[in-house]
Parts: C-alpha cells; structure tokens; sequence
C-alpha cells in the first residue's frame, strides 16, 4: 500500500482529467491527501501569477472610476487602488487552499448526513485532486493574460476576458463532478447520493460566499470612508443608537 501511495504523484493526480474513475478510486483507497495537496497549491500559485499579470489592468480601470468620483481625490484613489492591488492576488493564492479545505469539511458533513462512510482524509484527497480542472484553468487565464499584457489592446483584453468567463464556467461543472465521483468512491456512496450530498454543500457554500461578500464589502466600504473622511457606512451607527 505504500508503495502503490508513492506511485500516486501530481502527474498521476492531473490525469483524473481523462481518466476519472480509475484515479479517483486510487486516490480514495490510498487517501493520497498529498497529491490532492499538491494540485491545489498548484492552482494557488499559477492563480497568485495569473492575478498579478492581470491587475495592471484591473487597477487602471479602478483608479478611473475611484477619480470620476468627485469625493475622492486622485492620492485617495491611488491609494485605495494600491490596497486593492495588494489584496486581490493574495486573495488569489489563498481561496484555493481555503476553498480546498471548506469545500471538503462541507462534503464529509453532507455524506454523513445521508449515511456515507469511509475516512476525511479519503475525501480530502479527492476534493484536493478534482480541483485539476481549476489548476489547468488557472494556467490558461495566465497565459491569456500575459498575452492582453503584451498586446495592450483593449478589445484582445475584453475577448480574453470573455473567453476566460467561458472557461470558468466549463471548469466548474467539470470540478462538481468530479467532486461528486470522488465523494461517491471515497464515502461508499451510489451517485445519487454523492449528487444529493454536493447540493447540500453548495446551498452550504452559497451561504458562506454571502456572508463572506457581505464582510468584504462592509470593510472596503469602510476603508473608501476612511479615505474620503466621510465615515464609512452610514447605517453602522444605527445599529448602536
């Protein structure tokens, strides 16, 4: 069994992307928890260069739109747009680590919620390995966008863009549902009850994305008042009176 855990690397991991079931099911039996590891920090770090080749950018069409606002002067905008800057790729390189592990913890809860049985780290390793279509994902957008870079035009960028949504949406359809065999293979599930346990996680997932969106813009609202000196949010005194 350690020897078959060995033979289990990234490239083996990868290749769930056209043989599926027979790697998931040895990803699940040896609870090969590092290669689902090694794909996700893969993911992590190609998104990390992807957000920094692409916010050059982004954050020229934020510092216009932040200076066409007549209560924030152009050092506020460059400096609210240099947070921004800061902050995106970071977000970038963390969420798929983050999404790996919330993702997971959600699915196990899910499956034992309709009677799945087998060890977290069998799921874990799964979930890490069917972000593959994220990690090939994440390498394209790179490359689209050291492209646009390159070209500087702006109709390339809004086509790369698009062609990026497109993908985006292909990669995630392709992730559920290999979530949804890996939970299957690895909590000894049928593929309905596997499907039933992936829509319990996202209704889970959508609360969570929410209530972190509410946060996000809470604070960036904030920081822009701050900035502005016009306070922040006006409905957050009301909650104190």
């Amino acid at each position: 069994m350690e020897e078959e855990s060995r033979r289990i690397g990234i490239t083996d991991g990868l290749s769930v992307l056209w043989r599926p079931s027979q790697v998931m099911a040895n990803v699940a039996a040896d609870r090969a928890v590092l290669t689902g590891l090694a794909i996700v920090i893969v993911w992590a770090i190609v998104s990390l260069l992807a957000g920094i080749v692409s916010q050059g950018g982004n954050l020229s069409q934020l510092n216009r739109e932040l200076t066409s606002n007549p209560e924030i002067s152009s050092q506020q905008a460059r400096e609210i747009a240099r947070a921004v800057g800061t902050f995106l790729p970071v977000l970038s390189g963390v969420a798929p680590l983050v999404w790996w592990i919330v993702i997971s913890c959600l699915m196990y809860a899910a499956t034992a919620m309709l009677g799945g049985r087998g060890p977290f780290g069998a799921l874990l390793a799964t979930v890490g390995v069917a972000a593959a279509p994220y990690a090939v994902l994440s390498l394209i957008n790179l490359v689209l966008g050291l492209i646009a870079t390159a070209t500087n035009e702006p109709t390339a960028a809004a086509l790369f863009n698009t062609l990026g949504n497109l993908l985006g949406l292909i990669a995630l359809v392709w992730h559920i549902w290999l979530v949804i065999l890996g939970a299957s293979l690895s909590r000894d599930l049928s593929t309905g009850q596997a499907t039933g346990s992936c829509a319990i996680s996202c209704v889970g997932c959508g609360i969570l994305l929410v209530a972190l969106v509410f946060v996000i813009v809470i604070v960036a609202a904030a920081a822009v008042g701050g900035a502005t000196g016009s306070g922040g949010l006006g409905f957050v005194p009301a909650f104190s009176r």
